[in-house]
């Protein structure tokens, strides 16, 4: 029986230690250390409802990426944005009129995964 455990030990060691595809020594995945770039765009709705002006904030995550804080953009009367920021794991957050009906908005935090491609990148708050 100890002969298993040390066999399935070793394995699971071997297995951690070379990674997972895809993913850094740092257990980030690639993409997330990326200084890539790309511009997206979308709406952002608040329980349904487009937001009316504000600020959106996306903030790139990663240990292994250096960045300059997160990349705002204005929100346009309509719900629209349109902001550059790398690709990879973002959380995005709100700030603007929607907090004084809703002050715990403040506080909502979307995590997105940003593609290489950039595009199109729809929001919805509760």
């Amino acid at each position: 029986m100890r002969r298993v455990q040390g066999y399935l030990g070793t394995t699971f060691a071997a297995i951690a230690l070379a990674g997972v595809p895809g993913y850094g020594g740092d257990g980030t995945r690639a993409v997330d250390r990326s200084s890539t770039e790309v511009k997206v765009s979308g709406t952002i709705k608040v329980k349904g409802a487009p937001m009316r002006g504000g600020e959106v904030t996306f903030s790139p995550l990663s240990a292994g990426r250096v960045t300059g804080g997160g990349k705002a953009a204005k929100v346009n009367n309509d719900g629209t944005y349109e902001v550059t920021t790398f690709v990879g794991h973002n959380d995005v957050r709100i700030s603007g009129p929607a907090l004084k009906k809703e002050p715990m908005l403040g506080y909502a935090t979307k995590s997105i995964d940003v593609p290489s491609a950039g595009g199109p990148v729809d929001l919805e708050f509760p």
